[in-house]
């Protein structure tokens, strides 16, 4: 079984970071036409951030 290993970090406009380590899914797409890549990440459904869900 592959297990997957991440770090997510997300800037707000006001410089606050939210950061984890644990996504449910990932799904990476890469296009040479456009010379993108583009991700899509899927995080549990039941996470909390500061106490809250």
């Amino acid at each position: 079984m592959l297990n997957l290993i991440c770090y997510i970090e997300i800037i707000g406009k006001d410089n606050k970071r939210i950061s984890f380590d644990y996504v449910s899914s990932v799904e990476i797409t890469t296009s040479i036409k456009d010379f993108t890549d583009t991700a899509k990440i899927v995080v549990p459904r039941k996470m909390q951030w500061r106490g809250k869900r």
